[in-house]
C-alpha cells in the first residue's frame, strides 16, 4: 500500500476538480466492465486516433505489480513516426484525455520554430514532439498553480493505467485522472452491474465551480 501512495503522490490528486461522475447500471456481470478497460487490445479499435502519439509495444510498455494492484505505462511516442505526424497525434489527444485541452497552446508555441515556409514540421537530432509535450505540460500545470515538481519528465506525458484489486481502474496522467469501477448490482442478479465512471482534472482556481460536476 505505502508503495502505491508514493508512486500516486506526486500528482497531487487532492487538488484535483471532479468534472465528470456517473454511475449507470448495465447488463452485464460487473468482471466484463473490468476486463474491457484493463486490457489496451481495444485502441486500435475504439481510440485510432491515440495510436498516432501511443505505442502498443510489449518491448516498451512497463508494468509493477505490487501484492493486489498492478500498475501499465506505455509510452507516449512512436517509434519511426516522422515529426509531423507526432505533431499531429499530440494535437488530437484531447479528444481522448480532455485535459491536454489546456497544453496545446503551450505545445504550440514549442513547435513554432521548428514549421517551414509550408506549415511542414521538422525537428532536428535531440527534439522530439514527446519532449515538447512535456515540457508544454510542465510549463502549464505550474502557470495554473500544480506543484508538479515531484514528477518526471515521462511522468509530464505518459499515462499510467492502475488496476486496484478487485473492481477499480484508474488512467492518471499529471493533471488529470480517470477512474472505472464496476459493482454488482444490488437487485443480486449477477448479469447486471452498477458502472461508475469518474473524471478529475486540475483547474486553475478560478475555473474550479464552473466545470466541477453534480455529486
Amino acid at each position: 500500500g505505502d508503495e502505491v501512495i508514493d508512486l500516486l503522490e506526486p500528482y497531487h490528486l487532492d487538488q484535483m476538480t471532479t468534472v465528470m461522475d456517473v454511475r449507470e447500471a448495465l447488463d452485464c456481470n460487473w468482471k466484463v466492465v473490468m476486463d474491457a478497460f484493463e486490457e489496451g487490445y481495444h485502441i486500435n479499435g475504439i481510440h485510432p486516433q491515440l495510436l498516432a502519439v501511443l505505442n502498443i509495444d510489449p518491448a516498451t510498455t512497463r508494468y509493477r505489480f505490487f501484492e493486489n494492484h498492478s500498475v501499465a505505462v506505455a509510452p507516449f511516442e512512436v517509434q519511426g513516426a516522422g515529426a509531423q505526424k507526432q505533431v499531429d497525434g499530440i494535437m488530437a489527444l484531447p479528444e481522448t484525455f480532455p485535459g491536454t485541452a489546456a497544453v496545446i497552446p503551450r505545445f504550440q508555441e514549442l513547435v513554432a520554430p521548428y514549421q517551414g515556409a509550408d506549415g511542414e514540421v521538422e525537428f532536428p537530432d535531440g527534439v522530439t514532439a514527446r519532449g515538447l509535450l512535456q515540457q508544454a505540460t510542465r510549463d502549464t500545470l505550474t502557470g495554473m498553480g500544480l506543484d508538479v515538481t515531484g514528477l518526471t519528465d515521462d511522468q509530464m506525458s505518459d499515462n499510467q493505467g492502475w488496476v486496484l484489486f478487485p473492481n477499480f481502474f484508474m488512467t492518471v496522467r499529471a493533471g488529470e485522472c480517470h477512474i472505472i469501477a464496476a459493482v454488482p448490482h444490488p437487485d443480486g442478479d449477477p448479469n447486471r452491474c452498477i458502472w461508475h465512471v469518474s473524471s478529475y482534472m486540475f483547474l486553475p482556481a478560478e475555473h474550479r465551480d464552473a466545470f466541477r460536476a453534480e455529486l
